[in-house]
C-alpha cells in the first residue's frame, strides 16, 4: 500500500512537466505550419502577378469547342476576374455593381495621369505581361489641337540603338475583330447579313467589316464598365475626337473640298454603322447603349484611331510596310486589333519606330534608327505628304508634314491623266521651299494648256500632236522631247497654276470667313479647321512667291 501511495506521488509530480511539454510542442509545429503556409501564399501571388495573362486573358485554342461552346467559355473569361463562376450573367446586358465609363467630351483626361490613375494604369501592364524597355516612359504635353488639349505619348530618357526592342504585349491581351466575329457572328437574317448591308450602303463600306466587329466587341467591353478587365487601359482613351465623324455639317462647309470629302467619308461610315448595329446586332447590347450616340460614336473613333492592321506589317519578305494603321482603304482588312500600349506612339512624318506580331500573335515594338535620349518615340500613321487624310480620319493637323496636295481636283480622271501622275500622294505643294512637284507641271501642261490648245485648233493640226507627243514623250522615257515641250508652254502653263493658286487661297479665305464669330462651344472643332485652313494657305503663299505666279 504504501509503495502505491510512492508511485500516485510520483506520477502526480511529473504530470505538469508533461503537459508543459506537449504544449511547446504542438505549439511550434502549427507556427511552423503557419510559416510555410504563409510563403506558398506569398510565392503563388507573386507568380500570378508576373507571369503573362495567368488569369483572365487565357483563350482556349478555337479547334477544341464547338462554336456555342467556344462563346459560351469567352463570355466566361469576360467575367470581372475577382469574380467566381457562380455569380456568372450575360456578357451582352450591364452589371449592377459596375462603373461605367465616362465619355463626355468635356471630361478631363488628364485624370489619368494622376498619382492613382498611373499607379493603376502600371499594375495593370504588368499584371497583363506587358513589358517596356526601361527608359521609355510616358509623357504628356499641352497642345492646342490635340483632344482636351492634352497629348499623350511615348519618350525616351535613354539612348537606344536601332533595332532594340522596347515594347513586348502579348496576344491575350489584344483586342481582335476576329474574336468579336465568333461572339457576334455576321447578323445573318432571312435576306441580309451585315456585310450585304454595309456593300448595300456602298463607298466601300464593306471593306470595313473587320472593323465594325471589333466596334461592337469594343462596346461590350463598355458595358463590363469597370468589371471588364480592360477597364484600366479603356479608361485612357480620349473622350474628345477632332475627326470627321465627329464633326458637325456646319464644320464641313468651313474645309477645302478634298478634305471636306474626307471628313464627310468618316462620318458616313459611322452612320453606317450605327445602322447596321441597330439592324442586325441590336440583341448584342443593351438598350441604353444602342440609344446613346456620344457612345457609339466614341466607340467608333477610338478604334478607328486606335487600330492596327496586321497585314500592313508582315509581308512575304519580312518586311514591313510601316503603315501601322488601317490606311490602305482599297483593300479589305481581314483583321484589326487594338494593341494595349502601342496606341500611344504617335505619328510622325520621320518615324523611328515599327511593330511586327510574331507567329503566336504578340506584338513587338522596336526601334528604326538610333535614338538620343529626350526623343520622342513615333510610328507612321500614313503618307506624310497627305495632312488631309490624317486630318480627316484622326483628328490632328500635321503640322511638321513637308508637302500637302495641290488641291487640283478632276472627277474621274482619264487613265492618260492617271498615267501622267495625277495621284493626291504625287501632285504636291512644298511648304517649306514652295517647290511644286514634276507632276503637277505635267498635269497641268497636258490636262489644262494642252487639251485647252486642241480644242481651239479647228484644223487639228497643231494641238493634238503636241498632247500626243507629249504624252507619248511620258510613257516612253523621251524627257528631251517632254522638256522641249515644257520650255515653249511655260508661260501659259504658269498662268494657269497662278490662276488655280489665286482661286483656291480666295476659297480658302471665305471658308475661313465662314468659321469666324462662331460659338465655339457649339463647334469645338472649328479652332482647329482654322488652323487647317491657315496651315494650307501659307504653302500656298509660298509656292507663290516661290515661283513668282
Amino acid at each position: 500500500r504504501r509503495r502505491r501511495r510512492r508511485r500516485r506521488r510520483r506520477s502526480l509530480r511529473l504530470a505538469p512537466t508533461t503537459r508543459v511539454v506537449q504544449y511547446l510542442f504542438f505549439f511550434f509545429f502549427f507556427f511552423f505550419l503557419t510559416v510555410v503556409m504563409t510563403s506558398l501564399l506569398v510565392t503563388t501571388t507573386t507568380t500570378m502577378l508576373l507571369l503573362p495573362g495567368v488569369v483572365g486573358f487565357h483563350l482556349v485554342p478555337k479547334n477544341h469547342y464547338t462554336r456555342q461552346q467556344r462563346q459560351r467559355r469567352l463570355s466566361q473569361l469576360l467575367l470581372p476576374l475577382s469574380s467566381s463562376s457562380s455569380s456568372t450573367t450575360s456578357s451582352f446586358s450591364f452589371s449592377s455593381s459596375s462603373f461605367l465609363l465616362d465619355v463626355d467630351e468635356n471630361y478631363p483626361r488628364g485624370r489619368m495621369m494622376d498619382d492613382s490613375a498611373a499607379s493603376t494604369w502600371e499594375e495593370w501592364n504588368i499584371y497583363c505581361g506587358i513589358q517596356k524597355l526601361p527608359g521609355v516612359e510616358l509623357t504628356t504635353t499641352q497642345q492646342e489641337q490635340q483632344q482636351d488639349g492634352m497629348e499623350f505619348g511615348y519618350t525616351t530618357t535613354v539612348d537606344i540603338a536601332a533595332n532594340t526592342p522596347i515594347l513586348f504585349v502579348p496576344r491575350q491581351v489584344i483586342l481582335s475583330s476576329t474574336e468579336g466575329y465568333e461572339m457576334i457572328g455576321d447578323g445573318g437574317g432571312r435576306a441580309l447579313n451585315a456585310r450585304d448591308l454595309l456593300q448595300q450602303f456602298g463607298n466601300g463600306s464593306e471593306r470595313y467589316f473587320a472593323h465594325l466587329c471589333l466596334w461592337i466587341r469594343l462596346l461590350m467591353e463598355y458595358e463590363r464598365g469597370d468589371q471588364s478587365p480592360w477597364y484600366p487601359w479603356l479608361n485612357t482613351f480620349p473622350r474628345r475626337y477632332n475627326n470627321g465623324a465627329s464633326m458637325t455639317p456646319f464644320c464641313f462647309r468651313c474645309l477645302p473640298p478634298l478634305v471636306a470629302a474626307l471628313a464627310k467619308e468618316e462620318r458616313t461610315r459611322f452612320l453606317n454603322f450605327e445602322q447596321v448595329l441597330r439592324q442586325m446586332y441590336k440583341h448584342v447590347l443593351a438598350p441604353e447603349t444602342l440609344n446613346n450616340v456620344n457612345v457609339l460614336r466614341w466607340a467608333y473613333n477610338a478604334v478607328l484611331t486606335r487600330c492596327i492592321v496586321p497585314d500592313d506589317h508582315d509581308d512575304d519578305d519580312g518586311n514591313n510596310n510601316n503603315n501601322n494603321n488601317n490606311n490602305n482603304d482599297q483593300t479589305a482588312a481581314t483583321t484589326v486589333l487594338l494593341v494595349p500600349g502601342v496606341d500611344y506612339f504617335n505619328h510622325g512624318t520621320w518615324p523611328n519606330v515599327d511593330l511586327y506580331f510574331d507567329p503566336e500573335g504578340n506584338c513587338h515594338v522596336y526601334t528604326t534608327v538610333d535614338v538620343t535620349a529626350g526623343t520622342a518615340l513615333q510610328r507612321s500613321y500614313g503618307d506624310p505628304t497627305n495632312p488631309s487624310f490624317l486630318f480627316a480620319r484622326y483628328g490632328f493637323l500635321d503640322e511638321s508634314s513637308p508637302a500637302t496636295f495641290c488641291k487640283i481636283m478632276i472627277d474621274h480622271p482619264s487613265e492618260e491623266l492617271v498615267n501622267m501622275g495625277y495621284d493626291p500622294s504625287r501632285m504636291l505643294f512644298f511648304k517649306n521651299t514652295g517647290a511644286i512637284s514634276q507632276e503637277v507641271w505635267d498635269v497641268v501642261l497636258y490636262d489644262q494648256v494642252l487639251y485647252k490648245e486642241e480644242e481651239e485648233d479647228k484644223e487639228g493640226n497643231v494641238g493634238p500632236n503636241v498632247r500626243q507627243q507629249f504624252y507619248q514623250a511620258h510613257m516612253t522615257g523621251d524627257d528631251a522631247t517632254k522638256q522641249a515641250i515644257h520650255q515653249h508652254y511655260y508661260p501659259q502653263t504658269v498662268r494657269a497654276l497662278n490662276d488655280h493658286v489665286e482661286g483656291f487661297l480666295l476659297q480658302l479665305e471665305e471658308l475661313s470667313t465662314k468659321g469666324m464669330g462662331q460659338d465655339v462651344r457649339e463647334h469645338p472643332r472649328l479652332p482647329l479647321i482654322l488652323r487647317h485652313n491657315i496651315f494650307v494657305m501659307e504653302t500656298f503663299l509660298q509656292v507663290k512667291v516661290a515661283n513668282r505666279l
